[in-house]
């Protein structure tokens, strides 16, 4: 085995073993994306498709936890996870951010999710908490036939709107409020290079080569300029 091939080697072995808690998203997990629901997303033992299969996640597979930054090995983006009790790797682009599913049982409000066990359907679920059916797939991206996993978390609650923080603003520098989506129109507020927490309360619009989108931001309403602003979710 020449050099390079044994540092990579060693290099992958270290990584896959000590989790690097300060790279990884703690304050999401991850729910599964892109896989047909007779099929499975494995989890191998290192970051290819040549290494062993430890495990497998379903096609609806929720509580994907990361558990440090992903890597590219050829075409593909690999990243280390954790499901349930099973460490390993998975191709990157089947998984997508969910920031409602991290809490556990022991932090979740009580009431905000319903674990699936053996028996249960969304018909039986829905009755069971005075919801429609459609309110209860729409809130988890479910699809017909409906489809559970026990284990799985269900929402009982619609999602959270996802908030915005603001981009390229130098520190010396605000981010306007406006009362209008125009450049001359009345500043009601300010919000500082590094604000978040911001909600998007409606369409967007174009004037004079600008894209406005109206906002809420610690209770001031009003419009800013949407290249200022990026998703946190």
């Amino acid at each position: 085995m020449n050099l390079l091939k044994t540092f990579f080697v060693v290099g992958v072995f270290i990584l896959f073993q000590q989790p690097i808690i300060a790279a990884a998203d703690n304050d999401c997990s991850y729910r599964v994306i892109k896989v047909e629901d007779y099929d499975m997303l494995v989890i191998r033992f290192g970051p290819a498709l040549k290494y062993r299969e430890v495990g497998a996640i379903p096609h609806n597979g929720a509580g994907v936890k990361m558990m440090g930054p992903d890597i590219k090995i050829e075409e593909s983006r690999w990243i280390p996870i954790k499901y349930k009790r099973v460490e390993g790797w998975v191709n990157r682009a089947y998984l997508k951010k969910d920031c409602q599913l991290l809490r556990t049982a022991s932090t979740q409000k009580k009431g905000d999710y319903h674990t699936v066990v053996s028996g249960d359907t969304l018909f039986n679920i829905a009755r069971h908490y005075d919801h429609k059916i459609a309110d209860l797939a729409s809130w988890n991206d479910l699809q017909i036939p409906y489809h559970l996993s026990k284990g799985q978390l269900l929402r009982l609650s619609p999602p959270m709107p996802c908030s915005y923080h603001v981009i390229k603003v130098g520190k010396k520098d605000m981010l306007w409020i406006r009362s209008e989506p125009h450049l001359k129109s009345k500043r009601l507020g300010g919000i500082p290079h590094n604000g978040t927490e911001i909600q998007i309360t409606g369409e967007e619009k174009k004037v004079e080569d600008i894209v406005w989108i109206p906002i809420k931001y610690k209770g001031i309403k009003g419009w800013v300029n949407r290249g200022y602003l990026e998703k946190d979710c």
